[in-house]
């Protein structure tokens, strides 16, 4: 299954800028990491920082949160111990 993000470039040829603004937008990136978790790669460093977006894609796929900040992947990791 192909990324949202990935999509929504490939159909409508976004400009970076409005890239960048997607990559930012929590709706977005959520819609995109509930599809497939590895979206996360995708997103802007704020929502890889973002407690909410990082559990949706790890529940989707355990594997991308390395992909997290590493505040949250040092949090997330803790709580499972």
């Amino acid at each position: 299954m192909a990324h949202l993000y990935n999509l929504l470039v490939m159909n409508y040829g976004l400009r970076p800028a409005r890239r960048l603004r997607l990559k930012n937008n929590f709706d977005i990136v959520k819609i995109a990491c509930i599809q497939n978790g590895f979206a996360l790669y995708y997103a802007s460093n704020e929502l890889k920082n973002n407690e909410i977006i990082v559990k949706i894609a790890c529940k989707q796929n355990s594997d991308v949160l390395k992909y997290a900040s590493n505040e949250l992947q040092i949090k997330l990791t803790s709580l499972k111990n």
